[in-house]
């Protein structure tokens, strides 16, 4: 059975792009693929497609717009709001300190730069080339979670039920 928002999401898609034509195992792949995305990021991400694009779309598609709505869910600051809180600690607390980030990413990409106690005791000339650096090493790090993410995504969707297939077109299987 497709999940209800699954088939929300298809119906939208077949209604808007008349001349795709959507069967059984298109929905049957789209709602195996789709299915762990939050019913409502999808359907979002469904709608701001149809708005946006003449031509039907893809699962990666509607994943990657999907997650930009749900915000990939991890609650993580931005590269800017995460300086900022490493700057504020630098003026309020020093070196001494060992402050508690708000995200584990924030310790990754402060290791890039030699870690806290450098960053905290560098000259004040050297902040402006912190700051820089720290926000690409946050990038990257924000970019390796979300490969990691993807990753482990796509194994746990490859745990598919007895009596659905590898590429996810429900069918019986042999025992």
């Amino acid at each position: 059975m497709i999940p209800r928002h699954i088939a929300e999401v298809t119906a939208l898609l077949s209604t808007a792009y008349p001349s795709w034509k959507m069967n059984e195992k298109t929905v049957a792949v789209y709602a195996t693929l789709l299915g762990d995305i939050e019913p409502n990021a999808l359907k979002a991400a469904a709608a701001q497609f149809c708005r946006t694009s003449e031509f039907p779309p893809t699962v990666a598609a509607l994943v990657r717009l999907a997650r930009e709505h749900q915000g990939c869910g991890d609650n993580s600051p931005t590269p800017s709001d995460a300086w900022a809180e490493v700057f504020g600690h630098i003026r309020n607390s020093g070196y001494m300190e060992r402050p508690k980030w708000s995200h584990p990413r924030i310790t990754r990409a402060l290791r890039v730069l030699g870690g806290w106690v450098d960053v905290c005791s560098a000259p004040p000339a050297h902040l402006p080339s912190n700051r820089s650096r720290f926000l690409e090493a946050y990038a990257a790090a924000e970019k390796d979670d979300g490969k990691r993410r993807e990753i482990q995504e796509t194994r746990d969707l490859l745990q598919l039920p007895r009596g659905v297939s590898a590429v996810g077109i429900a069918k019986e299987l042999p025992e």
